[in-house]
């Protein structure tokens, strides 16, 4: 259970502990700037630093000895990963306000989603890793990276008007990392490396949209919702 722990107040501080001197709020929408990626980054180089302590000479398993790349074994985070993507819609059905409507929110998750299973797949084939339990593919973790991907799309669509989202959301994707490395599905490594991707992956879907659609959007730059919640619950 220690592994929920960490993995949440890591998260939390990663997301919420920028200092506010450093949080300057854009008013043109998707500007990417570089201060954007230090989430994503933080994450992937703890991941290749633990990885690299905890055996200097990455091996591959055997392809022989694989079972499966992506397999549901119906344990609880098979179903936890999804349940932002879920809530994306659901939360509006039930009078909640998200960002986007639903035509350009559809596109987005669609090539957020795309550019996620792309990276975690091919990343698993190229590195080939041996799991915990002597399965094969455990770099990176494709579960975490879908959560994280899906709290991502979440907090940007309904973090501006409901603070409390991006901490459910976050706090739900820390919980199925933890349960990855919990079923010795995972290691830490893979977790933190999965959570970098699917951070990444929303975070570039955002930035590349063009909004054809006439659809209703505020004049904020999506990643700086997460900044000003945080800075909301300290005033």
């Amino acid at each position: 259970m220690r592994f929920f722990g960490f993995l949440f107040m890591f998260f939390y501080a990663i997301v919420f502990g920028q200092s506010k001197d450093t949080l300057s709020v854009k008013q043109q929408r998707n500007t990417f700037e570089k201060k954007q990626l230090w989430i994503p980054a933080g994450a992937m180089a703890s991941s290749v630093a633990i990885e690299w302590a905890r055996n200097p000479v990455v091996k591959k398993g055997s392809l022989a000895g694989g079972k499966e790349v992506l397999a549901l074994h119906g344990s609880a985070e098979d179903f936890l990963q999804f349940v932002p993507y879920v809530a994306t819609y659901g939360l509006e059905w039930i009078g909640m306000q998200p960002k986007t409507d639903w035509k350009n929110r559809t596109v987005i998750i669609a090539k957020g989603s795309l550019l996620n299973f792309s990276l975690t797949l091919g990343m698993k084939y190229l590195f080939a890793n041996e799991r915990p339990d002597g399965t094969q593919y455990s770099f990176p973790s494709g579960h975490t990276a879908n959560a994280f991907a899906g709290a991502t799309f979440l907090s940007m669509e309904y973090g501006e008007h409901y603070p409390w989202i991006p901490y459910v959301a976050y706090g739900m994707a820390s919980m199925v990392g933890g349960m990855r490395i919990y079923h010795q599905r995972h290691r830490l490594s893979d977790v933190l490396f999965g959570a970098g991707i699917g951070i990444l992956s929303s975070e570039i879907a955002y930035w590349t949209h063009q909004y054809k659609w006439n659809s209703r959007k505020t004049d904020k730059d999506p990643m700086t919702v997460l900044y000003q919640n945080n800075e909301q619950f300290e005033n």
